[in-house]
């Protein structure tokens, strides 16, 4: 219940840890979509997630076929995960991602009346979103930042420095959207510096207001610089 209050899952509680009813214990459709979203920040999980068929063999030889019980992943052009669920309070429900291709969306569905209603009623909302709406691109996390940062006693004192995520703006097609991106680069850093330590802050804005922001931080070690370094440095602007 802790980790879901840093997630932002306003409409959820956990009393038990298998999700099956207990008195106290709920959530809702949006929150849903939350946990999925953290979890799809998780690459190893696509691994597994878009698998329609696996096999498990037993020691006798025999077989057993194992089937994705979401099964947009075998009929959904861009799904890669999800999960289906159902109880009796909750009904029939999925959770489900798919991307095409630089945007992906996540579809959720709680109380349906059946399994296929819930498959139909999320192809359709993928489907209209994907029909209405589209991704820019601002920051790109492959990409360093505009200006390197100055590291105070590293080996090499300006430093490139990256975005930890990728932003886009998701808009409607026929929607006109002014977009800036500001980079906030700390002062006073000091060496040493570890890989993926924060730096400083990169904030998308979307028609002036801030949209997304993201921390700024280094793709590598940065070494602390030793006596040799500084002597070495010394001759040479000398």
């Amino acid at each position: 219940n802790e980790r879901a209050k840093t997630m932002g899952l306003s409409d959820t509680l956990f009393s038990n840890c298998t999700g099956l009813p207990k008195p106290t214990q709920y959530s809702c459709a949006r929150d849903v979509a939350l946990m999925l979203k953290s979890l799809l920040r998780h690459r190893l999980y696509f691994n597994y997630s878009d698998i329609w068929l696996d096999e498990i063999t037993h020691p006798d030889g025999s077989k057993t076929t194992l089937t994705n019980t979401n099964k947009l992943v075998k009929f959904y052009q861009g799904c890669d995960g999800g999960k289906t669920g159902f109880t009796n309070d909750a009904g029939f429900c999925l959770a489900a991602t798919a991307k095409r291709n630089d945007m992906r969306l996540i579809s959720v569905v709680i109380g349906e009346e059946s399994s296929s209603s819930r498959f139909k009623d999320v192809s359709n909302m993928l489907n209209d979103a994907f029909s209405s709406y589209e991704s820019i691109l601002a920051v790109d996390k492959t990409k360093s930042c505009k200006d390197k940062v100055f590291v105070r006693g590293a080996k090499n004192e300006s430093v490139s420095v990256y975005p930890k995520a990728t932003l886009s703006i998701i808009k409607k097609k026929n929607e006109k959207v002014d977009y800036s991106v500001e980079e906030i680069l700390y002062d006073d850093l000091k060496a040493p510096l570890q890989k993926g330590a924060k730096v400083g802050e990169v904030v998308l804005y979307k028609n002036g207001v801030e949209y997304l922001r993201t921390d700024i931080i280094t793709n590598y070690t940065v070494a602390q610089q030793t006596y040799f370094d500084a002597f070495s440095k010394t001759l040479i602007n000398w």
